[in-house]
């Protein structure tokens, strides 16, 4: 063991602190700590053989409000024997205790049990070793300040640092082996872990406010409509808050107040508010009764804005109150159709949590069904089933695109990533058919925004510019090949629902949605052409494909979609496309794909002209689809 260091003199040292107080706070402890660096170093190499426990109690004593023991193995311990320990005892322990109004640390020792104030005469019998060690571990696991031995006591120069300390739970549990009592050692370097842990995730985050919509969002409330009319708008009496009250305690809970603290506590630089088209009192009785310790960053109700969902003006207020200025790291959680207008008019992320939706919605006893039919056909930025998802959402918003914008962003991580987002919509011919069905089922993997037009209901061009897909349809449009990553996506699409598309077939063909004569005439050959090659290449002998961009037709002279109404596009497309060669369409199961879909009318006419051309089965996939701001959306 090194020399036994010198007793600190008291005088020498409280002449130095008189000099450190001309120093601001934080020099003074910088000081402090290159001091006691070269000291502390050599009491951990004088103590490096020694096995101690830590064992912190909290005491509850009307004049103290910290109190602990520093314990160690009593059996041939040098430091025991120093103090003349009583060899029947198996440990002995340092003992010291805060007292809040004298602001002093009182040391003393004992044994087995717990030192008394009349104990401390044994103070003056501990080596430099003891007191040295004790000043480590209290700086280490309670404050960082000019520590003063004098006599029985141990002075800190800067008392407010410690009265503000908290001592964790997990230390205040005594050591009963010495494997938990090492573990407690290892208790700050889990802590500053932990942090570090946390601050990562903190800085994982991919937004800085999270808008939520309230009824059916955030609470089931679809039965509360006689407390959200036109007549509640603005302050309201006793009775109506007093009932609302009563049947707020009731509500389910779509996202839990658990749930809310959690994303403020992993994510403190992200905001939280709410925008709801309800009127202010509703809205702020229902999040104080069922959100009472959530602090919201902006609450923007029915009265504070000019124009509500599906206008952004109530998005745009939220952010300038949650002080949050890029639109591009905002998402805004709702449940309907007026939400996700909202969001894209705003350029911000749409998102879907339909937790609050009936198991039976799809059905006709959903009186909003059609509602929940025309929000999925916008093709939300994410579909969340559970509010748990939102957590995966704020670290990972590319894995819940839909697949082709994963791919096409990050074809490496959307490999990785395994599932892949499909959507699926019923598009519906308004024709008078003879013939059933009147709809066409429709795979979607990425979205198409169109530039604004004059019969525009809602304005997308904030998302139209910045879309991802976007410039890659316009330049195919435009002759330009398009990326490898999408010839992935597709083969991926392919292999990953062969066995369900070819079921007991052989083969699968896959076509294409030929161009019209006027498109080819500008453009020159179907611009699928040389992505089912480029398929063809990723797929590499896995399945048996066959692969054709001749089966399906349109009659010289047919119109181009692009300046049709719907009506008239179906028109068009009935009369003028026709399968090539039937025979070799007869028996097998094709998919037929197309790069842009927009009212559903090529597919509908071409699985009926497939399907009474003898195929097996016909399955329909859009690249893209078109997200419409038409009336007749």
């Amino acid at each position: 063991m090194n020399e036994p260091l010198p007793k600190l003199n008291h005088i020498r040292k409280m002449e130095m602190l008189k000099k450190l107080k001309t120093l601001p706070t934080k020099n003074r402890l910088d000081v402090l700590q290159r001091l006691l660096e070269k000291r502390s170093q050599q009491i951990r190499e004088s103590l490096a053989s020694t096995d101690v426990l830590y064992k912190i109690d909290l005491l509850e004593k009307v004049n103290m409000s910290h109190a602990g023991e520093v314990v160690f193995k009593s059996d041939e311990h040098e430091l025991y024997r120093s103090i003349g320990g009583d060899s029947k005892w198996k440990t002995f322990a340092l003992v010291f205790n805060y007292h809040p109004k004298k602001k002093k640390f009182r040391i003393g020792w004992n044994g087995s049990r717990f030192a008394e104030d009349h104990e401390l005469k044994n103070f003056n019998k501990f080596s430099p070793e003891i007191l040295a060690h004790l000043e480590i571990f209290l700086r280490n696991h309670y404050f960082d300040g000019a520590i003063e031995f004098d006599s029985a006591v141990l002075e800190m120069d800067w008392i407010e640092q410690l009265e503000a300390t908290r001592i964790t739970k997990e230390l205040a549990t005594p050591s009963k082996t010495i494997e938990d009592a090492k573990r407690k050692q290892r208790q700050p370097e889990i802590a500053h872990q932990k942090a570090q842990e946390a601050q990562t995730l903190n800085e994982s985050r991919q937004f800085d406010l999270l808008i939520f919509d309230l009824d059916d969002t955030m609470l089931a409330t679809g039965h509360l409509d006689a407390f959200r009319g036109k007549e509640f708008i603005g302050p309201q009496n006793v009775r109506y808050k007093a009932d609302l009250a009563i049947y707020a305690r009731s509500l389910e809970c779509l996202v839990s107040e658990e749930l809310l603290l959690s994303l403020q506590s992993d994510f403190p630089s992200m905001a939280l508010s709410i925008f709801t088209r309800a009127p202010r009192d509703y809205a702020s009785i229902l999040l104080e009764t069922r959100f009472p310790r959530v602090k919201w960053d902006s609450i923007v109700a029915f009265e504070d804005v000019a124009h509500t969902k599906p206008h952004p003006d109530g998005i745009y207020l939220a952010a300038r109150e949650a002080n949050v200025k890029c639109t591009n790291r905002v998402a805004l959680v709702g449940d309907g159709k007026v939400d996700i207008l909202a969001a894209y008019q705003a350029g911000i992320t749409a998102v879907l949590l339909n937790a609050g939706w009936t198991h039976y919605w799809s059905s006709k006893r959903d009186p909003i069904r059609t509602d929940h039919y025309k929000t999925l056909q916008l093709m939300p930025d994410a579909i969340l089933p559970t509010a748990n998802d939102l957590i995966r959402l704020v670290t990972n918003p590319l894995s819940l695109l839909p697949s082709l914008e994963t791919w096409n962003v990050n074809p490496e991580f959307a490999q990785l990533l395994g599932s892949m987002r499909i959507d699926k919509h019923k598009h519906f011919n308004n024709l008078v058919e003879e013939e059933h069905p009147s709809w066409i089922e429709i795979h979607a993997m990425g979205r198409y925004f169109p530039k604004l037009s004059s019969s525009s209901q809602y304005d997308f061009t904030q998302r139209e510019q910045l879309h991802l897909l976007n410039k890659v349809i316009l330049d195919a449009k435009g002759g330009i090949a398009y990326p490898e990553s999408w010839a992935k996506c597709c083969a991926n699409f392919i292999n990953k629902y062969a066995n369900d598309i070819l079921r007991n077939n052989k083969s699968l063909m896959v076509c294409s949605i030929p161009s019209s004569p006027e498109s080819v005439k500008r453009l020159g050959s179907n611009r699928l052409t040389a992505l089912f090659k480029a398929i063809e290449i990723q797929l590499n002998g896995q399945c048996n494909v066959i692969f054709s961009c001749e089966t399906l037709r349109y009659k010289p002279g047919a119109s181009s979609n692009k300046t049709l109404e719907r009506d008239a596009r179906f028109v068009n497309v009935r009369d003028n496309m026709f399968v090539a060669d039937i025979s070799n369409v007869r028996g097998m199961a094709i998919l037929v794909i197309d790069d842009v879909s927009t009212s559903g009318a090529t597919f509908f006419y071409a699985n009926r002209y497939l399907m009474q051309a003898g195929a097996r089965s016909v399955r329909c996939l859009a690249l893209t689809q078109t997200i419409s701001s038409l009336h007749d959306h």
